[in-house]
């Protein structure tokens, strides 16, 4: 058998297309994954063709650095029936400070070390009524009593 011109054209016309073909399929679906049961798995998506969810792979997350300090230290639940002076007074330390201002109990324990003027300022109302060392330096800042109150055990009975 024997092809003339034109064959051979229609031929390479034929080859070319094929060629384009192939390669737009690929462009198109080549990276796509098969599963285990022969299904394809488009990259963004997770559902394989037959409609069931297949479990996503990536590479672990980037580790963000985090500024954010870490939070204070609980507090005991605040409690309706209150504390007596005698429980208070043995909290008098760096370790366990409980203090009473204006009435209410507070444990500034984990203030300690974070009060703006030092720690000494509250170590020294540890264990005992704080309440006129409070005002003298903080009567009606509000930002202040707002930080206070999140330290609030409960009433003094």
């Amino acid at each position: 058998m024997r092809f003339n011109t034109m064959d051979k054209t229609i031929l390479g016309i034929g080859l070319a297309v094929l060629i384009l073909a192939g390669s737009g399929y690929y462009v198109l679906f080549g990276q796509n994954a098969q599963n285990k049961n022969n299904e394809f798995v488009p990259e963004n998506n997770n559902q394989t063709t037959s409609g069931q969810n297949q479990p996503e792979v990536s590479a672990p997350p980037a580790q963000a650095q985090n500024n954010t300090p870490p939070p204070l230290a609980p507090t005991p639940n605040p409690t309706p029936t209150g504390f007596s002076m005698s429980e208070i007074s043995k909290k008098n330390n760096a370790g366990e400070c409980w203090s009473v201002v204006d009435g209410k109990v507070y444990n500034l324990t984990s203030w300690i070390s974070k009060h703006p003027g030092g720690s000494s300022a509250i170590l020294s109302i540890c264990g005992r009524d704080g309440t006129s060392a409070f005002n003298d330096q903080h009567l009606g800042q509000e930002k202040v009593a707002q930080i206070l109150s999140s330290f609030y055990l409960g009433p003094l009975r």
